[in-house]
């Protein structure tokens, strides 16, 4: 499995993003397409970030909730703008 990480300042942390191939992509936006669009969104970070259980959640916990639904909002624009099948 390939990841690609970057930084992001608002988490202080490095983001580590999957990088899935266009099999595993088509696959993932049909497991999802039934979903609401909030579940879609979560879906897809699920799928694409690789460390969001583990330590981005951890960190999110520690934020006002509007600030980190900001940062959820900006990882999933990442990751829509990376991948531009995800778009809904």
């Amino acid at each position: 499995m390939k990841l690609y990480q970057i930084y992001v300042p608002e988490l202080a942390s490095y983001v580590k993003y999957r990088v899935l191939s266009p099999e595993e992509i088509e696959t993932t936006i049909i497991d999802l397409s039934s979903k609401t669009p909030k579940e879609f969104k979560l879906g897809v970070l699920e799928s694409i970030v690789y460390n969001i259980k583990s330590e981005i959640s951890d960190l999110l916990r520690l934020m006002p909730r509007e600030t980190a639904e900001k940062c959820i909002e900006a990882l999933y624009n990442r990751v829509r703008n990376a991948k531009s099948r995800y778009r809904h």
